[in-house]
């Protein structure tokens, strides 16, 4: 199997995701290399865990109770999948600006070739919507598979 670790991306290429997908990702390579991922011709990537941290941007004000979602959207061609690690918020995380999460998937979720994998963040509340940040620290894993 081909173990993959992808981590955010900070460079301006962003591939296919756009603003409202979120955050590109790069994969981390045996030599510590990294390059902006697009699953390769002939494989299926399956996304295996999410882990990170989400922090809260510029006047969110986030809340006691609210919940913190980090989304990895797989992108596709007929359509996007969504994976979601959530948080319920404690006072550290609502006072700190700053929430930490992981998930695992027990059977993966696939995505074919061509797909990149977005990062986005997003806290909820009984209000509605507050906007996040995707941490600086977050990584997603998986393995590529022949199609």
């Amino acid at each position: 199997e081909d173990y993959v670790v992808l981590e955010r991306r900070f460079e301006a290429t962003r591939g296919e995701c756009t603003s409202d997908l979120g955050v590109a990702t790069n994969r981390v390579l045996p030599d510590g290399t990294r390059q902006l991922f697009v699953v390769p011709a002939g494989k299926a990537f399956v996304l295996t865990d999410l882990e990170g941290e989400i922090t809260e941007r510029t006047g969110a004000n986030w809340f006691i109770g609210s919940i913190g979602y980090l989304t990895a959207t797989l992108t596709g061609a007929v359509a996007d999948q969504r994976v979601r690690a959530r948080v319920p918020l404690d006072v550290a995380a609502a006072t700190a600006g700053i929430a930490t999460m992981k998930l695992h998937l027990e059977s993966g979720a696939v995505a074919d070739s061509g797909a990149t994998v977005c990062l986005s963040a997003v806290v909820i509340d009984k209000n509605g919507f507050r906007t996040a940040n995707v941490g600086t620290d977050v990584r997603a894993y998986g393995f590529l598979i022949a199609r």
